[in-house]
């Protein structure tokens, strides 16, 4: 915005913003995390991968992020016409749904990284 300006009355305010954007501009924050070969063995979270999901409220079933990336694409893709924010929230759950398979492989990609 470009300037604010308040108005009072004793019974009512009024603020003027002008130059508001209609939307704030997307954001992409990247956590690199610990080596996928210290963050899990077997399949399974170690300490080191736990505090590392926890810190960043992550559920470290894989299982569970494929089920539910699922669900969101269903239910983005499930209107008639769907908007461009439909197809980015849908590509955005894929990309959670394949990290998540590569998580059930042991020792796929080298570290463990998310992006929020």
């Amino acid at each position: 915005f470009s300037s604010v300006n308040s108005y009072t009355t004793p019974r009512r305010l009024a603020i003027l913003a002008e130059n508001i954007e209609e939307k704030s501009k997307d954001e992409v924050i990247e956590f690199r995390g610990p080596l996928f070969e210290s963050a899990f063995k077997d399949g399974a979270p170690t300490k080191a991968g736990e505090g590392f999901l926890k810190s960043h409220n992550i559920d470290a079933n894989p299982q569970k992020a494929i089920d539910d990336a699922n669900t969101v694409i269903r239910s983005a893709m499930a209107p008639a016409d769907p908007s461009g924010q439909d197809y980015a929230v849908a590509n955005q759950a894929q990309n959670i749904k394949m990290r998540a398979q590569a998580m059930k492989k042991e020792g796929q990609g080298s570290k463990l990284d998310i992006q929020a």
